[in-house]
């Protein structure tokens, strides 16, 4: 919710605080569980964002760590790989 607040207002606060759910929900989150990869997909998107906002080469790549952690935790079968297959190519 605070992402789609921070696109609509532009208000890096609201990005902050995304990510910092991003990354309190994956450090509560075991490795094997089945949301592990959403969740590395979405804070990959939070930091995307706030590199394309603050031009930080750092948040550029923890994006791509958590993108590429996202597509290592989908099952081959799974059919959202096609999709982080894509959000790494993207990000």
């Amino acid at each position: 919710m605070f992402s789609s607040r921070f696109e609509r207002m532009g208000d890096l606060r609201d990005l902050k605080k995304a990510t910092k759910h991003a990354e309190e929900a994956l450090a509560a989150t075991p490795r094997d569980h089945p949301l592990t990869a959403t969740i590395h997909n979405n804070l990959g998107y939070f930091l995307s964002m706030r590199f394309e906002r603050t031009g930080d080469l750092g948040d550029l790549q923890k994006a791509i760590d958590h993108a590429q952690e996202a597509l290592s935790t989908t099952p081959q079968d799974h059919p959202d790989r096609a999709s982080r297959h894509s959000n790494l190519g993207s990000r």
